[in-house]
């Protein structure tokens, strides 16, 4: 396995962080990472080093604001710019790599970020895995308040508002006191206008679900306190692909790939995606 690391410029001029791990012979698959919110792509080198061993070749970038990207942490202009550096990104990969099939993976807003692209961009991508997609709005603000988060949004954009509470994040309580400790992890008040752009973007996907034909496997965690699982039910209902599966994990919280089970989901994934080659 070779890990190399490299940068792509944003719309939006800033500088982003990109790694990747190649495995030791010619990739059966590409797997590109989609981190979640305040996070950074060093949280995923345990799937990453799983599927290189398993001679897939593994690609992920830190969003703007997060991570070693540049931008303002816990804040965004347009959601837009996150998914048209994905694009760029998922292009370069693709250059590298012709004739072979590439598998978008969405955390948490990372899912927000994946299944907008998919509405743009699918017919690039073989499939895409969800985990804990932040898609459940209605669950976690009411009208009222997501009205008002849209009109501080307008006015104080980089108004700080919404703290991300660490032992939600999972089980593990070394995970959790990584997750604290973590320099790179954003631990400050997400501002209103990333908030907003999350929401808006979030109802936009389900919303318009019906045109994502792409094979979907979506998984969530049962006990997920930090984005309801029932935003991945709705996905999964309204959604029109043929091969796709909604899978529930009874007791798991937000981060299912740091769970103590994770090894067993990494699995699942696998055998998953190796239907679809």
């Amino acid at each position: 396995m070779t890990h190399q690391q490299g940068t792509l410029s944003s719309q939006s001029g800033c500088r982003i962080y990109t790694q990747n791990w190649q495995p030791a012979g010619t990739p059966k698959a590409v797997i590109i990472l989609v981190h979640g919110l305040a996070e950074h792509s060093n949280r995923y080198i345990d799937i990453a080093n799983y599927f290189t061993e398993q001679c897939y070749a593994v690609y992920a970038l830190d969003h703007e604001g997060h991570g070693h990207s540049q931008g303002l942490r816990g804040y965004i202009n347009r959601f837009d710019d996150f998914i048209t550096t994905l694009d760029q990104y998922c292009n370069e990969i693709a250059g590298l790599h012709p004739n072979t099939k590439l598998f978008l993976v969405g955390h948490s807003m990372g899912g927000v970020i994946s299944t907008a692209y998919l509405l743009q961009h699918q017919q690039k991508l073989a499939g895409c895995i969800l985990s804990g997609a932040a898609l459940a709005t209605g669950d976690v603000i009411s009208p009222v308040q997501k009205f008002v988060v849209h009109c501080l949004s307008k006015i104080l954009p980089k108004l700080p508002i919404l703290q991300l509470e660490a032992n939600d994040v999972c089980h593990d309580p070394a995970v959790v006191e990584a997750y604290r400790n973590d320099p790179r992890v954003f631990t400050g008040k997400i501002r209103v206008r990333l908030i907003s752009e999350i929401l808006r973007t979030a109802d936009m996907v389900i919303r318009n679900a019906a045109s994502i034909s792409l094979p979907m496997l979506i998984l969530h965690g049962g006990d997920d306190k930090m984005a309801s699982p029932t935003g991945s039910e709705k996905l999964y209902a309204g959604i029109a692909s043929s091969d796709k599966t909604l899978k529930i994990y009874p007791g798991l919280y937000h981060e299912i790939f740091l769970e103590p089970e994770k090894y067993s989901i990494y699995a699942e994934i696998y055998d998953w995606i190796e239907q679809k080659l």
